[in-house]
C-alpha cells in the first residue's frame, strides 16, 4: 500500500500561505466579538434607563415603557447568547486552523533517508574510482527536515563522503579487517 506522497514544496507553500490568510481573516472576525460586546453594554444601559424610567413615573409606569424594558431585556439576553456562542465557535475553528496550520508544517519536512540513496552511490562511486572498498552506514534517517536544509546538506555531505574516500578516511569496515 501506498504510504507517502510527494508534494510539490510550492503547493505546500501556496496551503501554509492560504492558512495563514484565514488566520488573519479569522483575526478580524475576532474583533467583531468585541463589537458584539459593546453593543451588549449598550443593552444594558438601555434596560437600566428604562428601569429607571419606570421607577420615576411610579405604579402608573406606561404600556410602551414596560414593553420598551420587556425588549431590551430580551434584546440583552439574546446578544449575550450570541456572543458566548461565538466564542465558543471562535475557539473551537481558531483550534482547528492551528492543527491545519502544524500539520501543512510537518507535510513540508522531508525524512532526512530521502538523500541516502544518493550518499551511498556516490560513496561506491568514489570507492569504486579509486579502488577502494567502503561501506556505507546511516543513522538518523527519520529526522525530518525543510526540503530546502535538506538539500543543502545533501550537497554538503556528498563533498564530505567522496573527500573522506577519496583521502583515505578510515571506516568501520576497513578497522573490523
Amino acid at each position: 500500500p501506498l504510504e507517502t506522497l510527494r508534494v510539490e514544496i510550492r503547493e505546500m507553500d501556496s496551503l501554509l500561505r492560504t492558512v495563514t490568510e484565514v488566520g488573519v481573516q479569522f483575526g478580524a472576525v475576532r474583533k467583531g466579538l468585541g463589537a458584539a460586546d459593546r453593543l451588549r453594554d449598550l443593552t444594558s444601559l438601555l434596560v437600566d434607563l428604562l428601569a429607571a424610567r419606570h421607577a420615576e413615573n411610579g405604579v402608573g409606569a406606561s404600556t410602551g415603557t414596560l414593553r420598551a424594558r420587556s425588549l431590551a431585556e430580551e434584546l440583552r439576553s439574546s446578544l449575550d447568547h450570541f456572543q458566548r456562542s461565538l466564542a465558543v465557535d471562535l475557539e473551537r475553528v481558531d483550534r482547528e486552523l492551528a492543527g491545519i496550520r502544524d500539520v501543512a508544517h510537518r507535510l513540508r519536512l522531508i525524512p532526512a533517508q530521502t538523500v541516502f540513496p544518493s550518499l551511498e552511490r556516490s560513496v561506491r562511486d568514489a570507492a569504486q574510482t579509486l579502488g577502494k572498498r567502503v561501506a556505507f552506514e546511516a543513522s538518523g534517517g527519520e529526522v525530518r527536515l525543510d526540503a530546502n536544509v535538506l538539500e543543502s546538506l545533501r550537497d554538503a555531505l556528498m563533498h564530505v563522503v567522496r573527500n573522506a574516500v577519496a583521502h583515505g578516511v578510515e571506516t568501520e569496515a576497513e578497522r573490523v579487517a
